[in-house]
Protein backbone atom coordinates (compact mmCIF):
# COMPACT_ATOMS: atom_id res chain seq x y z
CA UNK A 1 0.00 0.00 0.00
CA UNK A 2 1.11 3.57 -0.66
CA UNK A 3 -0.27 7.07 -0.69
CA UNK A 4 -0.54 8.65 -4.13
CA UNK A 5 -1.61 7.77 -7.63
CA UNK A 6 -2.46 4.10 -8.02
CA UNK A 7 -1.84 1.88 -11.05
CA UNK A 8 -5.26 0.40 -10.27
CA UNK A 9 -7.01 3.68 -11.14
CA UNK A 10 -7.57 4.79 -14.73
CA UNK A 11 -8.25 8.45 -13.95
CA UNK A 12 -8.85 10.84 -11.07
CA UNK A 13 -11.35 13.43 -12.38
CA UNK A 14 -10.09 16.95 -11.74
CA UNK A 15 -11.62 19.02 -8.98
CA UNK A 16 -11.78 22.67 -10.02
CA UNK A 17 -12.49 25.11 -7.16
CA UNK A 18 -15.26 27.65 -7.67
CA UNK A 19 -16.16 29.02 -4.25
CA UNK A 20 -18.59 31.91 -3.98
CA UNK A 21 -18.54 33.42 -0.51
CA UNK A 22 -21.28 35.41 1.14
CA UNK A 23 -24.25 33.63 -0.40
CA UNK A 24 -27.52 34.20 1.46
CA UNK A 25 -29.63 31.59 -0.36
CA UNK A 26 -28.23 28.14 0.40
CA UNK A 27 -30.80 26.30 -1.73
CA UNK A 28 -30.12 28.44 -4.82
CA UNK A 29 -26.36 28.02 -4.30
CA UNK A 30 -26.65 24.21 -4.04
CA UNK A 31 -28.86 23.99 -7.13
CA UNK A 32 -26.35 26.08 -9.11
CA UNK A 33 -23.45 23.84 -8.02
CA UNK A 34 -25.45 20.74 -8.92
CA UNK A 35 -26.50 22.07 -12.31
CA UNK A 36 -23.01 23.18 -13.35
CA UNK A 37 -21.15 20.07 -12.13
CA UNK A 38 -19.65 17.89 -14.91
CA UNK A 39 -21.65 14.85 -16.01
CA UNK A 40 -19.87 11.71 -17.21
CA UNK A 41 -21.01 9.24 -19.87
CA UNK A 42 -18.41 6.62 -18.89
CA UNK A 43 -17.95 4.10 -17.35
CA UNK A 44 -21.74 4.34 -17.10
CA UNK A 45 -24.10 7.19 -18.00
CA UNK A 46 -25.38 9.90 -15.68
CA UNK A 47 -22.77 10.26 -12.96
CA UNK A 48 -21.51 13.62 -11.74
CA UNK A 49 -18.66 14.92 -9.56
CA UNK A 50 -19.04 17.85 -7.14
CA UNK A 51 -16.17 20.11 -6.20
CA UNK A 52 -16.58 22.52 -3.27
CA UNK A 53 -20.31 22.00 -3.34
CA UNK A 54 -21.32 23.99 -0.25
CA UNK A 55 -20.44 27.58 0.65
CA UNK A 56 -17.28 27.75 2.73
CA UNK A 57 -19.10 28.65 5.96
CA UNK A 58 -21.65 25.86 5.46
CA UNK A 59 -18.93 23.27 4.98
CA UNK A 60 -17.11 24.46 8.08
CA UNK A 61 -20.35 23.99 10.03
CA UNK A 62 -20.85 20.55 8.46
CA UNK A 63 -17.53 19.35 9.86
CA UNK A 64 -18.01 21.21 13.16
CA UNK A 65 -21.42 19.61 13.70
CA UNK A 66 -20.42 16.13 12.57
CA UNK A 67 -21.70 13.88 15.37
CA UNK A 68 -19.33 12.34 17.92
CA UNK A 69 -18.96 8.56 17.82
CA UNK A 70 -21.21 7.93 20.81
CA UNK A 71 -24.16 9.53 18.98
CA UNK A 72 -24.19 7.02 16.11
CA UNK A 73 -27.10 4.57 16.00
CA UNK A 74 -24.86 1.48 15.99
CA UNK A 75 -22.11 2.77 18.30
CA UNK A 76 -22.79 0.37 21.18
CA UNK A 77 -22.90 -2.62 18.85
CA UNK A 78 -19.73 -1.68 16.97
CA UNK A 79 -17.39 0.01 19.45
CA UNK A 80 -15.84 -3.14 20.97
CA UNK A 81 -14.91 -4.61 17.59
CA UNK A 82 -13.86 -1.33 15.99
CA UNK A 83 -10.11 -1.79 16.36
CA UNK A 84 -7.41 -2.14 13.74
CA UNK A 85 -9.79 -3.70 11.26
CA UNK A 86 -12.01 -0.64 11.34
CA UNK A 87 -15.79 -0.44 11.23
CA UNK A 88 -18.61 1.77 10.03
CA UNK A 89 -20.59 3.96 12.38
CA UNK A 90 -23.85 5.15 10.84
CA UNK A 91 -26.95 7.09 11.74
CA UNK A 92 -30.09 8.46 10.14
CA UNK A 93 -30.48 12.23 10.16
CA UNK A 94 -33.68 11.77 12.15
CA UNK A 95 -31.58 10.45 15.05
CA UNK A 96 -30.15 13.95 15.34
CA UNK A 97 -33.34 15.89 14.69
CA UNK A 98 -35.48 13.84 17.10
CA UNK A 99 -32.90 13.55 19.88
CA UNK A 100 -33.75 15.03 23.26
CA UNK A 101 -31.10 17.76 23.78
CA UNK A 102 -31.27 17.45 27.54
CA UNK A 103 -30.61 13.69 27.39
CA UNK A 104 -27.79 13.96 24.82
CA UNK A 105 -26.07 17.14 26.04
CA UNK A 106 -23.33 15.22 27.87
CA UNK A 107 -22.52 13.19 24.73
CA UNK A 108 -22.72 16.14 22.36
CA UNK A 109 -22.50 19.62 23.92
CA UNK A 110 -23.24 21.21 20.52
CA UNK A 111 -26.42 19.24 19.88
CA UNK A 112 -28.77 22.24 19.89
CA UNK A 113 -27.00 24.22 17.09
CA UNK A 114 -26.27 20.89 15.35
CA UNK A 115 -29.97 20.06 15.18
CA UNK A 116 -30.72 23.44 13.63
CA UNK A 117 -27.90 23.01 11.10
CA UNK A 118 -28.84 19.49 9.98
CA UNK A 119 -32.50 20.44 9.74
CA UNK A 120 -31.48 23.17 7.29
CA UNK A 121 -29.30 20.79 5.20
CA UNK A 122 -32.14 18.25 5.04
CA UNK A 123 -34.58 20.92 3.89
CA UNK A 124 -32.21 21.74 1.00
CA UNK A 125 -31.48 18.25 -0.37
CA UNK A 126 -35.07 17.09 0.03
CA UNK A 127 -36.63 20.26 -1.36
CA UNK A 128 -38.74 19.91 -4.49
CA UNK A 129 -36.57 22.33 -6.50
CA UNK A 130 -33.30 20.58 -5.58
CA UNK A 131 -34.72 17.18 -6.43
CA UNK A 132 -36.10 18.45 -9.74
CA UNK A 133 -32.65 19.81 -10.62
CA UNK A 134 -31.14 16.40 -9.81
CA UNK A 135 -33.76 14.59 -11.91
CA UNK A 136 -32.91 16.84 -14.87
CA UNK A 137 -29.19 16.33 -14.30
CA UNK A 138 -29.40 12.54 -14.15
CA UNK A 139 -32.38 12.15 -16.54
CA UNK A 140 -34.53 10.49 -13.88
CA UNK A 141 -38.21 9.82 -14.51
CA UNK A 142 -40.87 8.24 -12.37
CA UNK A 143 -42.04 8.63 -8.78
CA UNK A 144 -39.84 8.56 -5.69
CA UNK A 145 -41.19 6.39 -2.86
CA UNK A 146 -38.69 7.14 -0.12
CA UNK A 147 -35.77 9.40 0.80
CA UNK A 148 -33.01 9.03 3.37
CA UNK A 149 -30.05 11.01 4.63
CA UNK A 150 -27.41 9.02 6.47
CA UNK A 151 -24.25 10.17 8.22
CA UNK A 152 -21.36 7.69 8.05
CA UNK A 153 -17.94 7.39 9.66
CA UNK A 154 -15.70 4.61 8.33
CA UNK A 155 -12.97 4.33 10.93
CA UNK A 156 -9.45 4.48 9.46
CA UNK A 157 -11.09 4.55 6.05
CA UNK A 158 -12.42 0.99 6.13
CA UNK A 159 -15.48 0.90 3.85
CA UNK A 160 -17.42 -2.15 2.64
CA UNK A 161 -15.09 -2.46 -0.36
CA UNK A 162 -17.30 -4.51 -2.65
CA UNK A 163 -18.17 -3.55 -6.23
CA UNK A 164 -21.94 -3.23 -6.53
CA UNK A 165 -24.64 -1.27 -8.40
CA UNK A 166 -27.18 -0.33 -5.64
CA UNK A 167 -29.87 -2.05 -7.71
CA UNK A 168 -30.42 -4.58 -4.94
CA UNK A 169 -31.38 -1.79 -2.58
CA UNK A 170 -33.85 -0.52 -5.21
CA UNK A 171 -32.31 2.93 -5.21
CA UNK A 172 -33.18 5.43 -7.94
CA UNK A 173 -30.31 7.83 -7.26
CA UNK A 174 -27.54 8.22 -4.72
CA UNK A 175 -25.45 11.20 -3.66
CA UNK A 176 -22.46 11.34 -1.34
CA UNK A 177 -20.57 14.27 0.15
CA UNK A 178 -17.03 13.83 1.46
CA UNK A 179 -16.35 15.53 4.79
CA UNK A 180 -12.60 15.35 5.55
CA UNK A 181 -10.80 18.11 7.41
CA UNK A 182 -7.77 17.84 5.10
CA UNK A 183 -6.70 16.30 1.78
CA UNK A 184 -4.36 13.77 3.46
CA UNK A 185 -6.33 10.76 2.18
CA UNK A 186 -7.37 12.22 -1.17
CA UNK A 187 -6.03 9.33 -3.27
CA UNK A 188 -7.19 6.66 -0.85
CA UNK A 189 -10.70 7.13 0.50
CA UNK A 190 -12.57 8.23 -2.62
CA UNK A 191 -15.24 6.26 -4.47
CA UNK A 192 -14.46 4.26 -7.63
CA UNK A 193 -16.65 3.87 -10.70
CA UNK A 194 -16.13 0.64 -12.64
CA UNK A 195 -16.82 -0.86 -16.03
CA UNK A 196 -18.61 -4.18 -16.22
CA UNK A 197 -15.34 -5.81 -17.28
CA UNK A 198 -13.63 -4.46 -14.16
CA UNK A 199 -16.43 -5.96 -12.11
CA UNK A 200 -16.05 -9.30 -13.92
CA UNK A 201 -12.30 -9.31 -13.19
CA UNK A 202 -12.65 -8.30 -9.54
CA UNK A 203 -10.67 -10.10 -6.86
CA UNK A 204 -13.34 -12.18 -5.18
CA UNK A 205 -13.31 -12.19 -1.39
CA UNK A 206 -13.08 -15.74 -0.05
CA UNK A 207 -15.24 -14.87 2.94
CA UNK A 208 -17.42 -12.34 1.15
CA UNK A 209 -21.18 -12.62 0.91
CA UNK A 210 -22.94 -13.86 -2.20
CA UNK A 211 -25.61 -11.43 -3.38
CA UNK A 212 -28.40 -12.06 -5.85
CA UNK A 213 -27.71 -10.24 -9.11
CA UNK A 214 -24.20 -9.27 -8.02
CA UNK A 215 -22.50 -12.56 -7.23
CA UNK A 216 -19.61 -12.94 -4.82
CA UNK A 217 -18.30 -9.78 -3.15
CA UNK A 218 -14.99 -8.49 -4.47
CA UNK A 219 -12.81 -5.48 -5.28
CA UNK A 220 -11.10 -4.44 -8.50
CA UNK A 221 -9.50 -1.79 -10.68
CA UNK A 222 -11.20 1.58 -11.12
CA UNK A 223 -12.14 3.45 -14.30
CA UNK A 224 -12.61 6.68 -12.32
CA UNK A 225 -11.78 7.39 -8.71
CA UNK A 226 -13.09 10.58 -7.14
CA UNK A 227 -10.55 12.37 -4.99
CA UNK A 228 -11.47 12.42 -1.31
CA UNK A 229 -11.25 16.17 -0.90
CA UNK A 230 -12.96 18.51 1.56
CA UNK A 231 -16.39 19.65 0.39
CA UNK A 232 -16.53 17.37 -2.64
CA UNK A 233 -18.71 14.45 -3.64
CA UNK A 234 -20.64 12.76 -6.41
CA UNK A 235 -24.03 11.52 -7.52
CA UNK A 236 -25.28 9.02 -10.06
CA UNK A 237 -28.43 7.41 -11.40
CA UNK A 238 -28.68 3.83 -10.26
CA UNK A 239 -28.95 1.21 -12.99
CA UNK A 240 -27.70 -2.18 -14.13
CA UNK A 241 -24.32 -0.69 -15.09
CA UNK A 242 -23.73 1.65 -12.11
CA UNK A 243 -20.84 -0.41 -10.71
CA UNK A 244 -19.02 1.42 -7.92
CA UNK A 245 -17.09 0.78 -4.71
CA UNK A 246 -15.11 2.33 -1.90
CA UNK A 247 -12.06 0.05 -2.08
CA UNK A 248 -10.02 -1.18 0.85
CA UNK A 249 -7.28 -2.74 -1.29
CA UNK A 250 -4.57 -0.77 -3.10
CA UNK A 251 -4.91 2.14 -0.64
CA UNK A 252 -3.40 3.38 2.59
CA UNK A 253 -5.61 3.25 5.67
CA UNK A 254 -4.57 6.34 7.60
CA UNK A 255 -4.67 5.86 11.36
CA UNK A 256 -7.04 8.34 13.03
CA UNK A 257 -8.09 9.73 9.62
CA UNK A 258 -11.64 8.56 9.15
CA UNK A 259 -13.84 8.42 6.06
CA UNK A 260 -16.60 10.78 7.17
CA UNK A 261 -19.38 11.18 4.63
CA UNK A 262 -22.95 12.29 4.12
CA UNK A 263 -25.05 9.87 2.04
CA UNK A 264 -28.36 10.84 0.44
CA UNK A 265 -30.49 8.17 -1.24
CA UNK A 266 -33.71 8.23 -3.21
CA UNK A 267 -35.79 5.07 -3.70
Amino acid sequence: NFTGYSKHVGEYPACKPSYVDGTENLLAYAIDKLTTAPTFAKPFPFSTYFCEFWPRETYEQMTRYFPPDAMFDNYKAKQKGCGKGGCRYQMEHTSILKADPAAKQSLWPQIVPAQSFWRNITSVVFSRSFEQALWRKLKIKGPIKRRELRILSDKNGWANGRIHTDMQARKVATMMFYLPSSDGAKYDYGTCLHTFQQYKHRVVQKKGATRKGTGKDGEGDCFFKFLFLPNSGYSFRVGKSSWHSAPNKFITHHEHMHRNTLLVNWY
